[in-house]
């Protein structure tokens, strides 16, 4: 099977059912457009983005537009195969990636860490999603499929030294909803971090580990006090449900 072929195959068997609404193919057209856009503007190959990051391309696209340093590490909390991290080494060449996944069925890209990113150390659930993306820690799904135990560790604790990683630091989070643990976990180490790409709830949900306006303060503290919002995920004409931000220092006038 020839190589676009087997692109068109994994691009079906994503497709879900809410992917053939109105707003979902309209989501899906914007992603593949930004991810044309940005492999055009970068000389990459599109075919080789597709179907397994076509999730990320808008974010990726309007990150690539963002006045941001060029970013010389990558930290990937809930790395899953990278999918991202991939489209990011396309806007940053040769950059260190240090990756953390828990999923033993995914395998993503760098320095792999085979665990779960957390604010304690210990032993923590994983819902395992059916077709792997969008698994979760302690937050169980509706479409799980199976439950495994996995490690955690806080990253202030795993003996890395952050400030020896080339700079400036990118640190993305995609853990669905465990995202503040993950950040707490890095204690006064976040200071070293230049820029976070996370993905932030977009309601104050009290059956949900944090809400946004927390998240928003904690990073606050650290000095994280500009963000921008690079995509958010509409289903039909409700409110979107998330956003993918990226927060940086904003010197003070």
């Amino acid at each position: 099977m020839s190589e676009q072929k087997t692109g068109v195959v994994g691009l079906l068997k994503k497709v879900r059912f809410y992917h053939l609404s109105p707003s979902g193919l309209v989501r899906i057209m914007c992603h593949l457009l930004s991810g044309y856009r940005l492999c055009k503007k970068h000389a990459a190959r599109f075919r080789d983005y597709v179907p397994a990051s076509i999730n990320s391309m808008t974010t990726a696209w309007n990150l690539s537009c963002a006045s941001l340093s060029p970013m010389r590490t990558i930290i990937d909390a809930g790395a899953n195969c990278s999918q991202m991290t991939k489209l990011l080494q396309i806007i940053y060449p040769n950059p260190k990636v240090l990756s953390f996944e828990p999923n033993p069925a995914c395998h993503p890209i760098g320095d792999v860490h085979s665990l779960a990113l957390s604010d304690v150390n210990g032993e923590s659930t994983l819902y395992v999603a059916k077709d792997d993306y969008g698994s979760s820690v302690d937050v169980p799904r509706p479409d799980c499929v199976s439950e495994i135990k996995v490690q955690t560790r806080r990253f202030d604790s795993m003996g890395i030294d952050i400030n020896s990683l080339p700079k400036p630091i990118l640190l993305k989070i995609d853990v669905e909803g465990y995202e503040l643990k993950v950040l707490k976990g890095f204690g006064e180490m976040l200071r070293s971090v230049d820029a976070l790409l996370v993905e932030v709830p977009n309601d104050r949900d009290d059956s949900k580990p944090y809400d946004p306006v927390e998240l928003y303060a904690y990073l606050k503290e650290f000095g994280f006090n500009n963000s921008k919002a690079l995509f958010s995920w509409f289903n039909g004409a409700q409110p979107p449900e998330y956003m993918d931000v990226v927060f940086t220092r904003q010197a003070a006038k």
